[in-house]
């Protein structure tokens, strides 16, 4: 007699986040069992259906050791990050390490999130899963650091590599572009080259490869479409009804530090296993048809 595989249960480490809420969703809307943690950021519940909520510092590995073994759960998805400021480097790198040996501990598959940013953008192609990477940022360091952690430490593990993440009034992008019309004084950059993707078919795809998809290492998942910050921007502007024309580019401002110029994801292997992610053009487009 063959027995059933369990029913998904998900564990979004870092749900108060925007990617992690929207992987909350995701769960919930497929009769999953979720739970999910915040730190500093409480929990939402008017914005989601509600999910099983716990404070929990990722950094403290008993912390972490401890509520994984309570839950116990199939699969554990880790969206936590802080790119800059205070304990930044522990959340992303050390952190990662902890919830890897938690997830491991259990017997729990894992999905970490990671980052165009672990690569310089000096290529002059799009990046493949296979290059060496190369970051330039302290933020970009931190994750190579998760990355090398998380796979020592949890082999079947996947580690999603994304990039700009838009699709909600409340997402980073969209606010700024809110901020640039409203107040002005902000150029967007015509020098910097990313991926762009929607928060919804992230966090899909993220949920299927915790709960469905067998890949396991490294892969590139974000849109295909190589857009600079200012293209963006204006797709953004355009969705929201505001006057694209109002926002100005140029290239990046030195004295910010270096930055990453051309970090371009070659995402040909994700949608060799299914996960072909629609452009910004084509993802705004859905939204508008939906509303």
């Amino acid at each position: 007699m063959v027995s059933e595989a369990p029913a998904p249960h998900l564990l979004v480490i870092g749900g108060s986040g925007f990617l992690g809420r929207h992987t909350v969703a995701w769960g919930q809307a497929r009769g999953f069992a979720v739970d999910a943690t915040y730190w500093t950021s409480g929990p939402q519940p008017g914005l989601l259906s509600p999910a099983r909520w716990h404070r929990c510092d990722i950094v403290d590995a008993g912390q972490i050791a401890t509520l994984v073994r309570d839950i116990s759960p199939t699969a554990v998805i880790n969206t936590a990050y802080r790119q800059n400021g205070e304990g930044a480097e522990d959340i992303c790198s050390l952190g990662a390490h902890h919830v890897a040996v938690a997830a491991a501990e259990v017997g729990a598959r894992l999905v970490q999130l990671s980052t165009d940013l672990v690569f310089d953008g000096d290529l002059g192609r799009p990046y493949r899963e296979d290059d060496a990477v190369s970051p330039i940022s302290s933020y970009g360091s931190a994750k190579v650091r998760a990355e090398d952690l998380v796979t020592e430490t949890h082999p079947n593990a996947v580690i999603v590599r994304t990039s700009l993440i838009y699709g909600h009034l409340e997402a980073p992008q969209e606010q700024l572009v809110h901020r640039a019309i409203a107040e002005g004084g902000i150029s967007f950059f015509t020098d910097e080259w990313r991926s762009p993707v929607h928060v919804k078919d992230l966090a899909e795809a993220v949920g299927v490869l915790a709960t469905i998809s067998p890949a396991t290492g490294i892969l590139h998942v974000a849109g295909p479409t190589r857009l600079n910050r200012l293209e963006l921007a204006r797709e953004l502007a355009e969705h929201m009804g505001l006057d694209a024309d109002a926002l100005v580019g140029g290239p990046a401002d030195p004295s910010l530090g270096p930055r990453a110029s051309d970090v371009t994801l070659d995402v040909s292997k994700a949608a060799g296993l299914g996960f072909e992610l629609p452009a910004p053009s084509m993802a705004l487009a859905a939204d508008r048809s939906k509303s």
